[in-house]
């Protein structure tokens, strides 16, 4: 069972998983159902915000995708942790200076992740 998370402004989320059978838990948890939630998840994939480092404090097992930042500044990978970062040879990145991020009007660093990548990172999880 796959159960798509965000917050209450996430909302433009929804249209991605038209058709395809999830549970849409989009702005129906507080922060501490959150990890409650993400603590009874077999794995977690999410990118470089507040909800992946929460299953992640919740000893969950995450991919975390990262575009703007380098993941070797925010999370480290474990036997339960898994990041991709396509960004490295890109002269933009990382474009977060640790306060804010550069303009991006095509944000490269994310479009280069793709679905593959992901489900074999955490097939790899998943299985380890």
């Amino acid at each position: 069972t796959v159960v798509v998370t965000g917050g209450p402004d996430d909302d433009w989320v929804r249209s991605a998983f038209a058709g395809i059978p999830v549970v849409d838990a989009i702005g129906a948890t507080s922060l501490p159902g959150l990890v409650a939630l993400y603590r009874s998840c077999a794995a977690v994939v999410a990118h470089d915000s507040g909800p992946l480092h929460l299953a992640h404090l919740a000893s969950t097992r995450v991919v975390g995708l990262f575009g703007p930042t380098s993941p070797t500044a925010f999370l480290r990978e474990d036997a339960r942790t898994a990041t991709l970062w396509r960004a490295a040879d890109l002269a933009c990145a990382p474009c977060y200076d640790g306060r804010d991020f550069a303009a991006c009007g095509d944000n490269l660093c994310l479009q280069r992740i793709d679905i593959a990548a992901v489900l074999a990172r955490l097939d790899a999880l998943l299985a380890a």
